[in-house]
C-alpha cells in the first residue's frame, strides 16, 4: 500500500485500492467491481435421481467487470406434485384459513344426483297422470255443469223475506240477528231462500223477475266464476232454471253466520279489534283477488254482500253477474220522487256513480269508496252514514243530496277519530276521496295492510281459535241471559197461574202433576152482586164501569187475603168466593166465609166510586154450605150447593147477608154469630126455602 502511495492505515485508501480490481486467491479468482461489490461466478446444481449426483442446471459467469454470462443448462425439477417451483405461500395459507371448503359430503352429492333424477321421473309420471285426467275430463266434460233444474234437483227448505236492502238505516238494527245462530234465519242478505242440493245446503238468490234466458256470454261468465277459488270470495255453485229455461235462482254455498250486517247488529256478539281487523283484512284480500281476476270489479260492495261462514271468515258475494242488475237501480236517483226506490243501497255508491248511470258491473274506484263506507260500519257497528245515538241523524234523501252536490268539504260519514287507529282512519279517508284517482287500489292497500291493522291474520289457526273462543263466550253469555229471561217468564207464569187457580192446584200443575176432578162433602160458597148495577153503569162511560169494577174487586181481594177463602171467579158485577177447597178445613169454612162477609158489608160503606163521590155502593150477598164438585183444567165448581148460593144472593136484600139453613146450622155449631130467621123464600128450582139473615158477630152489634 505504501509503495503505491497509499497510507497504510487509511480506510478510504484501502477501499479505493480494492474496488475495481481482481485477485487470485486460494479459492480462485476474486473480483471486486467498481461498485465495491464482489462479482462471483455462480452455479445452481440439482440432484439427479437417475445418476444420484448433483448436476449443474444454471451458470452465472462474470467474464469481466462489465460483462457477465448466463447459461441455462437444464430445467430444474422441484420435489412437488407438479414438478414445478412451489409458490411462496400455500394457496390456502400456512394456517389453511384462506380457502372455503366447498367439498360436499357423499350423502349430499348422492342427493344432488338422485333428486333431479327422481324429480324428472316424478314429473314424467305426473305429466302422464295429468294428460290421462285431461283426456278423461275432456271425455266426461259436461257443458251444462252450471245448469240446475229447480223442480228436479233442489229441495227448498226455507223461504224468507228480507228487508236488508230496503227501509231506513234505523231498521237495520231490528233485522234478524238469528243469522248467527245457525241456518234457520241465517242472513239479512237478499239470498232469502235456503235449499238442499246434492245433500248440501245452498243459498238461493231470486232473479226470476229479470226473466233472463242463459246466453253464451252468461255461460262464459259462469265458467269464470266457477274457476274463482279464494277463501274470501263466496263460491258460485250454478244457476237454477225453471221448466221454461228461465234463470230463477243464482246458487251459492251457505255462509251460516249471516251477513256482516247481522254480525255488526248482533249485540250478543262482542267485536274486539282483532275480530274487526280480521274482517277488514278479509275484505281487502277478497277484493284484491277480484280486481285482478277477469271479473274486474264488484259494483255492489256493502255490508249485506259481505257474508260470514262458520269459521268466521268473511266472504264477498253477489259479484260477477251484472246481467241480473235491475236497470232502475243503475240510473242517478231523482231525490224529488223516490217513493218506490230503495235509497239506502245508494249510500255505499261512489259520488261519481250517483251523478251518472252506473255500469252494471260497477268500477274499481267505486268499490274502493264502498269499502270505506264498510270500514265506517265496522268501526261504529252501525249502518252507513249512521252515528249511533246521534239526534241529528239525516234521512237518506238528504245525505244523497249532499253527496251529489259536490260540497266542500264533501259530506262523508262522521267517525270520531278516537274510535280507531290513526292508520285505519287515514285509510278510510283516502278510500272515500271525492276524486276517484286519489283512492288507493286494493293491491296497494293490501301491501300496506300490516302497517294499518298490525299482524292480525298472520297465524290463521290462532286467529280462528280466538274467534271460536270469543264466539263460545258470547254464546255462554247469551244462554245465561236467555235462561234468566226464561226463569223470569216462568215466575210470571206461575204468579198468573196462582191468580187463576188455588195455589196448591197451581203448584201441582207447575210440577207437571195431574189434577183430577174431586168431590167435596162440605164447603161454604159466597155470592154477591152490586145493587142497581145497571143504573150505575148508565152514569158513566164504559171505561168508568171498568174502573169501578177493577177498584171494587181489588178492594174485595185485599179483604179476602185475611181469610182461608178462595175467589173462584168474577162475572160482571157478580163475585164468587169459596172456602173448604181445594184444601179441606173441616167445618171452619163456614166461619171463614161468614167473617169475610161481615167485613165486606162493613167496609163497603167506605168504598168511593171513582170520579163520583156522591154515589155509594150497596151489595147483596148469599151464602150456602154443602157438597160441590171441582173440575179441571178450568177451575170450576158445580152442584146444587153452587146454585142455591147463587139464589141466596139474587133473592137477598141490599146490604144484607142471606144464608141457608145448612149454613146456619154450621155457624150455630161453632157459635159467636148473630142470626135471625127471614122466613120462607121462593127459590128457583128448589121451591120454598126457609132462609136466615147473618147480622154479624155477637158482641160487635
Amino acid at each position: 500500500m505504501s509503495q503505491l502511495g497509499y497510507q497504510e492505515f487509511g480506510g478510504d485508501d484501502v477501499v479505493n485500492r480494492i474496488c475495481g480490481s481482481m485477485y487470485l486467491g486460494i479459492s480462485g479468482r476474486l473480483e471486486i467491481g467498481a461498485d465495491c461489490e464482489r462479482d462471483v461466478d455462480l452455479r445452481l446444481t440439482v440432484f439427479d435421481k437417475k445418476t444420484e449426483e448433483f448436476q449443474v442446471a444454471i451458470e452465472w459467469l462474470q467474464v469481466n467487470f462489465t460483462y457477465s454470462y448466463f447459461r441455462h443448462i437444464q430445467d430444474i425439477w422441484w420435489p412437488s406434485s407438479t414438478g414445478r417451483l412451489p409458490p411462496d405461500e400455500p394457496t390456502c395459507g400456512y394456517r389453511n384459513d384462506k380457502c372455503i371448503d366447498q367439498s360436499l359430503p357423499k350423502g349430499v352429492l348422492t342427493a344432488a344426483v338422485a333428486v333431479p333424477v327422481l324429480a324428472l321421473l316424478a314429473l314424467t309420471a305426473g305429466g302422464t297422470v295429468v294428460l290421462t285426467k285431461l283426456r278423461k275430463l275432456q271425455h266426461n266434460y259436461d257443458p251444462d255443469w252450471w245448469k240446475i233444474i229447480v223442480e228436479d234437483e233442489l229441495t227448498i227448505k226455507q223461504n224468507r223475506t228480507s228487508n236488508a236492502t230496503g227501509g231506513s238505516r234505523k231498521t237495520l238494527k231490528s233485522m234478524s240477528t238469528a243469522g248467527t245462530s245457525g241456518l234457520s234465519e241465517y242472513s239479512s242478505y237478499k239470498c232469502d231462500i235456503l235449499a238442499v242440493y246434492k245433500g248440501s245446503f245452498v243459498m238461493l238468490t231470486d232473479v226470476l223477475e229479470m226473466q233472463k234466458y242463459p246466453s253464451s256470454q252468461m255461460i262464459e261468465r259462469f265458467t269464470i266464476l266457477k274457476a274463482i277459488n279464494h277463501p274470501n270470495l263466496h263460491k258460485f255453485v250454478g244457476m237454477g232454471l225453471n221448466n221454461k229455461g228461465i234463470c230463477e235462482f243464482v246458487i251459492y254455498e251457505v255462509c251460516s253466520k249471516g251477513s256482516l250486517t247481522d254480525i255488526l247488529h248482533n249485540d250478543m256478539l262482542k267485536l274486539d279489534w282483532s275480530f274487526k281487523n280480521s274482517l277488514i283484512k278479509d275484505i281487502v284480500f277478497g277484493m284484491t283477488y277480484l280486481h285482478a281476476s277477469p271479473v274486474r270489479s264488484h259494483g255492489y260492495l256493502n255490508s249485506n254482500t259481505c257474508l260470514v261462514d262458520a269459521r268466521f271468515t268473511l266472504q264477498i258475494s253477489d259479484y260477477g253477474l251484472p246481467y241480473f242488475r235491475d236497470p232502475g237501480d243503475l240510473v242517478p236517483p231523482r231525490l224529488s220522487d223516490n217513493k218506490n226506490r230503495n235509497l239506502e243501497i245508494l249510500l255505499w255508491r261512489a259520488p261519481e256513480l250517483l251523478r251518472q248511470t252506473m255500469p252494471a258491473e260497477g268500477t274499481q274506484k267505486g268499490d274502493v269508496y264502498s269499502f270505506a263506507i264498510v270500514i265506517q260500519q265496522i268501526i261504529l257497528r252501525s249502518g252507513p252514514f249512521e252515528l249511533p245515538d246521534d239526534p241529528l241523524d239525516l234521512p237518506e234523501e238528504e245525505i244523497l243530496r249532499e253527496v251529489i252536490a259536490l260540497s266542500i268539504p264533501p259530506v262523508r260519514p262522521r267517525v270520531p277519530r278516537a274510535l280507531c287507529s290513526n292508520e285505519l282512519y287515514d285509510l278510510m279517508e283516502r278510500c272515500w276521496e271525492e276524486n276517484p284517482i286519489e283512492r288507493p287500489p286494493f293491491q296497494k292497500t293490501k301491501d300496506k295492510l300490516k302497517k294499518v291493522i298490525g299482524d292480525v291474520g298472520d297465524n290463521i289457526v290462532d286467529l280462528l281459535f280466538k274467534r271460536m273462543e270469543q264466539y263460545a263466550s258470547d254464546l255462554e253469555q247469551k244462554v245465561a241471559e236467555k235462561t234468566q229471561q226464561f226463569m223470569d217468564e216462568k215466575i210470571r207464569s206461575e204468579q198468573l197461574l196462582s191468580q187463576l187457580l188455588p195455589k196448591p192446584v197451581a203448584a201441582a200443575l207447575t210440577r207437571g202433576e195431574r189434577v183430577d176432578p174431586e168431590a167435596f162433602e162440605s164447603v161454604t160458597i159466597f155470592f154477591s152482586d152490586i145493587v142497581d148495577f145497571t143504573r150505575l153503569s148508565a152514569l158513566g162511560s164504559p171505561m168508568d164501569v171498568v174502573g169501578l169494577l177493577n177498584g171494587l174487586y181489588s178492594f174485595f181481594d185485599n179483604i179476602l187475603e185475611k181469610y182461608d177463602v178462595y175467589k173462584v171467579e168474577t162475572i160482571g158485577d157478580a163475585y164468587m168466593v169459596c172456602s173448604g177447597l181445594p184444601i179441606r178445613n173441616g167445618n171452619r169454612h163456614a166461619t171463614e166465609i161468614a167473617n169475610m162477609s161481615i167485613e165486606l158489608m162493613k167496609e163497603i160503606k167506605l168504598f168511593q166510586v171513582p170520579n163520583r163521590p156522591d154515589v155509594s155502593i150497596e151489595i147483596r150477598a148469599g151464602i150456602n154450605s154443602g157438597i160441590v164438585g171441582l173440575k179441571m183444567p178450568r177451575y170450576c165448581l158445580f152442584g146444587d150447593t153452587v146454585n142455591v148460593a147463587s139464589r141466596m144472593e139474587s133473592t137477598g136484600e141490599p146490604m144484607k147477608i142471606q144464608i141457608t139453613n145448612e149454613s146456619r146450622e154450621l155457624l150455630n155449631s161453632i157459635g159467636s154469630f148473630a142470626i135471625v130467621e127471614r122466613g120462607p123464600v121462593a127459590v128457583k128450582g128448589k121451591g120454598i126455602l126457609t132462609t136466615f139473615w147473618l147480622l154479624g158477630k155477637l158482641g160487635s152489634l
